[in-house]
């Protein structure tokens, strides 16, 4: 499946819902992640605990997907783990500063795994139409 996706990412409804339902589980995976890391740990911060979800997503899905990866991740964390919590609001001007930052990141990271992820697959399918011409040639 994974292949397959990786092979053309093609737009229809099922690659939209695997995609939206790959976004919801590595969100929530990573919360329990931070709950861990900030609750138990005694890590201070561990937003940057979701930015592997979102290179993942980028590297299966792309761009647009990675960025609601982030989106999603940002609101996630915001309402979950910054002062006050379970509101959108945020009272620290350094807590906006960090989620600001994390969500440019996390866009930015995203972006250029998907760029990455489409550079190998277009060197890929130009090695296979070479392999081809060859072996045409030699035939």
């Amino acid at each position: 499946m994974v292949a397959a996706l990786a092979a053309g990412r093609p737009r229809a409804p099922a690659f939209v819902g695997l995609a939206a339902l790959l976004i919801a589980s590595l969100v929530a995976l990573t919360t329990l992640l931070v709950v861990a890391l900030e609750t138990w740990i005694g890590v201070a911060d561990a937003s940057a605990a979701y930015i592997p979800a979102v290179v993942i997503v980028a590297a299966l899905f792309g761009t647009i997907p990675a960025v609601a990866t982030s989106i999603a991740s940002f609101l996630v964390y915001d309402y979950l783990f910054v002062p006050p919590t379970h509101t959108f609001t945020v009272e620290a001007p350094a807590e906006w500063l960090s989620l600001l930052l994390f969500l440019l990141v996390a866009v930015v990271v995203g972006r250029l795994t998907a760029l990455l992820a489409e550079r190998e697959r277009e060197a890929t399918q130009r090695a296979r139409e070479e392999d081809l011409r060859g072996a045409r040639r030699a035939g």
